[in-house]
């Protein structure tokens, strides 16, 4: 263990000290509970269930509506076929994944998920490769309390790869890790709320995805992210990790990170409009972290270069990216330019501009928003920084409300409202 570092004590009889933790005798199949003060009036439930609470595969045209689906240690719901919705669900008591779903035109919608061990919903469908559209959505649901048994790498929401998911009016808090990440190619995630999220790890993002360059197209814009990190860890609202490229970030809120507000290390990202408060570190940073010096990311530069020669086949994804053709596959032995934007490791044509912060402190003079290649590869402009709050012009600020006053001074400096009240679930 580091020195400090924090650990955790499992099925420890000894340390059974506080009202409703536990403790399973396995040989003697014996259960001891710490009661709670209203013990009396609980119920203990012991799931011995090693089976999906709901599976179907091969389905069309069904509807689950208005169940509560508990106490399994598989999923609870896990449905592959088309057409498929659930609606208006209690899913908790998940020792794995709240819900599975794979498929075209699956709509999970209005449900409460919660007290899960692992993802609450992990969603595919859609051909990455054709560009051709799941239809999938996942809209207006309650989540909470995952990844309570595997502490990392688990999501509120997954999009575990496709294309064309569509994301929104979810709220999700309270989850020691992740709470959207995604994989495939024109996803949108839209008019979220997420807070207190990645509470116990640190290199992590609210929003995360990374390492590839085979992820395009995807946008997240109007979410409100804030309370993110903690003393334990740093922590990002939104998060383009080692390489990622092609996404978007528009018209954001983000609030109280303990690291960045965004994070960008890729290409041909675009990052506009976004408002960014109260971040532990600087609130926007775009790196040039996978360049081939070669440096210690060589290799991971040559797999990012692999992404782009395999997707430079598809004629779909040459229409749909233009630009896309242009890009320089790096590979071993490569005797040109290090120095090209084209170059598949360098940060080329990433836009960045009309984004407004506040700082609650001065940066220093060896610290950049953006390294040399950034600034000199894409457009970087027209990003306000403010470190008097009151020249914000957000009057509701007290209260949560991050909307702008009508007369804003940023909306005379090209910054765009934000639709505020209508984030969140509906």
């Amino acid at each position: 263990l580091s020195e400090n570092g924090r650990f955790a004590v499992i099925n420890l009889f000894a340390e059974t000290d506080v009202p409703g933790e536990y403790y399973i005798d396995r040989e003697n199949l014996v259960l001891y509970v710490y009661p709670t003060e209203d013990f009396e009036n609980s119920s203990v439930m012991l799931a011995l269930s090693d089976k999906n609470s709901i599976d179907m595969s091969g389905v069309s045209y069904v509807t689950l509506s208005g169940l509560s689906v508990t106490a399994t240690r598989a999923n609870g719901m896990s449905v592959s076929g088309d057409h498929i919705t659930v609606d208006g669900c209690r899913i908790s008591g998940i020792r794995t994944n709240g819900i599975n779903a794979n498929g075209t035109d699956i709509t999970i919608s209005n449900n409460e998920i919660f007290d899960i061990g692992c993802t609450a919903v992990s969603i595919t469908g859609g051909d990455t490769n054709k560009l051709s559209p799941s239809g999938n959505r996942v809209y207006n649901n309650e989540i909470h309390d995952w990844s309570n048994l595997t502490h990392s790498q688990e999501y509120g929401i997954y999009i575990a790869g496709g294309c064309g998911t569509v994301v929104s009016h979810n709220e999700m808090y309270d989850g020691p890790h992740q709470a959207v990440g995604w994989d495939g190619a024109n996803h949108i995630m839209e008019y979220n709320k997420v807070y207190n999220v990645c509470t116990e790890t640190s290199d992590c993002g609210a929003f995360y995805s990374g390492r590839r360059l085979d992820r395009y197209g995807n946008i997240i814009r109007y979410n409100y992210i804030r309370d993110v990190g903690s003393e334990y860890g740093q922590a990002v609202g939104i998060y383009y990790d080692d390489g990622l490229g092609g996404q978007t970030a528009y018209g954001n809120v983000i609030a109280n990170t303990s690291w960045y507000g965004i994070l960008a290390c890729g290409r041909d990202n675009t990052i506009e409009n976004n408002l960014i408060i109260n971040c532990k570190d600087r609130p926007l940073s775009v790196t040039a972290r996978t360049r081939s010096l070669p440096n210690k990311f060589y290799e991971h530069a040559i797999e990012l270069a692999e992404d782009v020669a395999e997707m430079q086949k598809n004629p779909e994804w040459l229409e749909a990216f233009p630009g896309y053709g242009d890009i320089i596959p790096l590979v071993e032995g490569y005797d040109g330019d290090y120095d090209d934007p084209l170059l598949s490791s360098n940060p080329g044509n990433n836009v960045v501009r009309n984004n407004m912060y506040y700082l609650t402190y001065q940066m220093n003079s060896k610290d950049s928003e953006f390294s040399y290649q950034v600034l000199n590869m894409g457009i970087i402009e027209n990003n306000l920084r403010f470190n008097d709050f009151d020249h914000l012009q957000i009057p509701g600020v007290e209260s949560g409300d991050y909307t702008l006053s009508e007369d804003a001074e940023a909306y005379k400096n090209g910054f765009e409202k934000i639709p505020f009240e209508e984030i969140g679930r509906i």
